[in-house]
């Protein structure tokens, strides 16, 4: 019975830190974003999906696939270490 208890409290332990990962990744892009003054809705355009789903990835409660993540860097212009390195280094 504690092998069950560890493995989902793992896993629990894991969502969190997935979901930590995902609002710190948002915080900083929205950071970025806005120090280019660029709109929500400009980014979601480039990035053909809608303003409220590029918002909900901002907010983290929508996560980012690898290939939109790079074309937000590429949007952005920015090297996508300064970005990620402090948040997996924090």
């Amino acid at each position: 019975m504690r092998i069950v208890l560890t493995q989902i409290e793992t896993t629990y332990d894991l969502e969190l830190l997935e979901q930590q990962f995902y609002t710190e990744l948002g915080i900083a892009i929205r950071s970025y974003r806005r120090s280019k003054n660029l709109s929500q809705d400009y980014m979601a355009k480039k990035l053909n999906i809608s303003q409220t789903a590029y918002s909900k990835m901002e907010a983290g409660k929508s996560g980012f696939s690898a290939f939109r993540l790079r074309h937000i860097f590429k949007i952005l212009g920015i090297d996508p270490r300064i970005i990620i390195a402090p948040i997996l280094e924090g």
